[in-house]
């Protein structure tokens, strides 16, 4: 059973209120552990000059809550509630797949199948959502 924190927070955002990272990761790191790494999972330079997974998952979830005000016409509170979620976990699986390999002649941060996954972590972790 999820926790009260859980509850809430997901209905606070049901309810509109928007989310953030931190608060996201404070509020659901308990059963969705790997929210916990994301800050110290690094990505490739490269095509993420921004840093962790973190980071750029803050950076996410920041463009969508600034979108969201021109979009609620469009969209009821559960799908709302699905592209915030979308957003907080869309990189979820890079810290069970992330490793360094050799590409170019210099070593690169890669994250294979990590889409796949994250899916299949969260499955097991949200099914009633």
């Amino acid at each position: 059973m999820y926790g009260a924190s859980m509850l809430a927070y997901l209905q606070r955002m049901l309810d509109g209120r928007p989310q953030n990272f931190a608060e996201s990761q404070a509020a659901l790191g308990e059963t969705v552990e790997l929210l916990l790494e994301l800050s110290t999972t690094e990505q490739d330079p490269t095509w993420h000059g921004e840093g962790s997974v973190a980071v750029h998952t803050s950076m996410v979830i920041d463009a969508l809550e600034k979108d969201l005000p021109a979009l609620s016409d469009r969209f009821d509170a559960e799908d709302v509630l699905s592209m915030r979620l979308a957003a907080l976990f869309h990189d979820i699986g890079k810290p069970l797949v992330s490793c360094t390999r050799q590409s170019g002649g210099r070593e690169r941060i890669v994250t294979p199948n990590h889409a796949a996954r994250g899916a299949g972590y969260l499955a097991y972790r949200l099914p009633e959502l």
